[in-house]
């Protein structure tokens, strides 16, 4: 549970660095908060991240750092990076607006990110190449009134 109060939107979860990393935003202020558990199952217990979503975070892990996107209050898409010490880089904004949670994964050396449009149900992606460069965003075809989802192989 976040500490003194409650999540109203689905978790963000991902492993990285042999942990699992969960965010949720606190239902009360949208603050982001987030914990980690270790290989035995123990939780390092809940830590505030600076700034606020009003929706469900996105997280994955790319070029050995985990990225973490979120919608802000202003519906811009905002994201940033954590090493494996967890030093945050500072927010990045995405050129672009969501009224509803982003969605990243990793896949062949690029990072995607996919919202749902602000105005409407369109679908539009991104990505950002391994030097940190984003491209612009494409619609997709077809609607879908739910939130975006990703997902992407893991070849071992």
């Amino acid at each position: 549970m976040v500490p003194a109060g409650w999540t109203s939107t689905a978790p963000a979860i991902a492993a990285f660095n042999n942990y699992l990393y969960l965010i949720v935003k606190d239902a009360n202020d949208n603050k982001i908060w987030w914990n980690k558990m270790d290989t035995a199952g123990a939780w390092s217990g809940w830590r505030l991240m600076d700034g606020l979503s009003p929706s469900t975070a996105a997280m994955t892990e790319f070029n050995g750092q985990l990225y973490i996107v979120v919608r802000g209050a202003d519906d811009k898409i905002y994201y940033r990076s954590m090493t494996t010490a967890e030093v945050f880089s500072s927010w990045s904004c995405v050129p672009g607006f969501t009224n509803d949670s982003p969605a990243i994964c990793s896949f062949i050396c690029r990072l995607y990110l996919v919202v749902k449009s602000n105005a409407g149900n369109e679908i539009y992606y991104n990505s950002m190449s391994a030097s940190g460069v984003w491209g612009t965003f494409i619609m997709m075809d077809g609607l879908s009134p739910s939130t975006a989802a990703l997902s992407a192989p893991k070849v071992y």
